[in-house]
């Protein structure tokens, strides 16, 4: 694989279909092979992501209103919708096209799996034998999200990601995404105990000091805020963006300092996601009930 010259950095930096973060750790990580794969949240982790989400919602809400009338073949009919607004909204969207084209021109594969009919995820990669392990992973998903459905309500999120609670599933696909194994390992014990190790992550920042190179890519939670394994993988990291291009170095630095701060904030984020669903359900209640 060439290695990218100075311009061609500048040109991606330069790009603001695609935020900073993302470049940083889902792409050039990648591309580096610091990482053996990298999963990105779509349309949630493009640029525009909220108002597409908004958008969408818009479009679908004629069908969504049969639902609250008690047409019984609205379920299936608001999947299709659904599916259907991603696709004029999201994958006509100059920013998708861009994580396209971008993944293309660093010589990286990609995929795309549905995690809803709204919502996909993007791994990129490099090997071809980690396309093969990602194949037999999304396929265990699968199934086990079948499997979920027929579980007592309840559940809360593992209902939707039920994957969580397997530890051989969370095993891999940790190991894919390039995490130390040691913060992999407490993570697949702690949700397959049902611990939200969300609360752990920031308790731990409450209790004691921490190192931000130990929070290397986004949404990863350290076995601890000094795992040696994570600020090792860190600090491997900033060097070689450093060799890349000097200004790498300076923006990789700020970005672990905000990924150490996102878990800091994390009780404030939740209830601050809790409190716009419950507005937005609202909404179309009030919406509804004028109809």
């Amino acid at each position: 694989m060439e290695r990218l010259d100075e311009g061609e950095v500048e040109e991606l930096l330069g790009d603001d279909r695609l935020r900073i973060g993302v470049k940083l750790e889902d792409y050039l990580l990648v591309y580096l092979g610091v990482r053996p794969c990298s999963q990105i949240t779509i349309p949630a982790e493009l640029p525009s992501g909220r108002e597409m989400g908004r958008i969408i919602d818009e479009m679908i809400y004629p069908t969504l209103l049969r639902i609250r009338r008690g047409d019984r073949g609205a379920i299936r009919d608001v999947k299709r919708a659904m599916r259907r607004a991603y696709r004029e909204v999201v994958e006509n969207s100059e920013e998708y096209k861009a994580h396209i084209r971008w993944a293309e021109r660093l010589g990286l594969r990609w995929r795309i799996d549905e995690v809803r009919p709204t919502v996909r995820e993007l791994y990129l990669y490099r090997e071809r034998s980690v396309e093969k392990k990602l194949r037999r992973l999304m396929n265990r998903r699968e199934k086990l999200r079948r499997e979920a459905l027929k579980r007592p309500r309840g559940l809360g999120i593992y209902l939707a990601y039920p994957e969580e609670l397997e530890a051989d599933w969370v095993m891999e696909m940790g190991g894919l995404l390039g995490y130390p194994q040691c913060c992999v390992e407490r993570y697949a014990r702690e949700r397959a105990m049902g611990l939200e190790v969300e609360e752990r992550a920031y308790r731990q920042l409450e209790e004691g000091e921490a190192n931000a190179m130990a929070y290397f890519v986004s949404y990863f939670f350290p076995c601890t805020p000094l795992c040696p394994e994570a600020v090792s993988m860190g600090r491997r990291c900033l060097r070689l963006l450093e060799e890349l291009h000097p200004r790498l170095g300076e923006l990789y630095r700020g970005r672990m300092e905000e990924n150490l701060e996102l878990v800091r904030r994390l009780p404030s984020l939740v209830e601050a996601h809790r409190a716009e669903a419950e507005r937005r359900l609202g909404e179309w209640r009030n919406r509804t009930r004028q109809l």
